[in-house]
C-alpha cells in the first residue's frame, strides 16, 4: 500500500513533465504491475487532458487581487476560509461531474496504460 502512496503523490508530477529520472522508472516499473495505480494513471492522464483543452474563464486581476485582499483580511475568521475551500471543491465537482456527462473522461484509460507500457 505505501508503493501505491508513493505512486500516487508521484503521478501529477509525471504528468506536469516534473519527475526525477529515478523516481519516473520506479513508478513505471511499479505501475506496470499495479492495476489500482494504472487507473489512477488513466483518470489523472484523462484529467489532464481535458483540461488542457478546455478554455476556462479568467478572472481580471482586479477582481482577483479584490478576492485575495478580502480572504487575507478576514483570515482571522477561519469558518469563512474553510466556506470558499469547500465553494472552490464544489465547484471542482461540478466541473468534473460537466466533463463527465460531455463523456470527456470515459474512454481513455486504454490509450494511457499502452502508452505507459510502450515506455519501457
Amino acid at each position: 500500500m505505501k508503493d501505491c502512496e508513493r505512486s500516487i503523490a508521484l503521478i501529477d508530477h509525471l504528468l506536469d513533465g516534473q519527475l526525477q529520472s529515478e523516481d519516473r522508472s520506479w513508478l513505471r516499473a511499479h505501475i506496470k504491475v499495479c492495476k489500482r495505480c494504472q487507473a489512477e494513471l488513466r483518470f489523472q492522464a484523462r484529467l489532464h487532458r481535458v483540461l488542457a483543452s478546455q478554455s476556462l474563464p479568467c478572472l481580471s486581476e482586479n477582481l482577483t487581487d479584490k478576492i485575495i485582499a478580502t480572504a487575507k483580511g478576514r483570515a482571522r475568521h477561519s469558518h469563512l476560509l474553510k466556506a470558499v475551500n469547500l465553494l472552490s471543491l464544489a465547484a471542482l465537482a461540478g466541473l468534473l461531474l460537466f466533463l463527465v456527462g460531455l463523456g470527456a473522461i470515459e474512454g481513455l484509460a486504454e490509450s494511457i496504460v499502452s502508452t505507459m507500457i510502450r515506455w519501457q
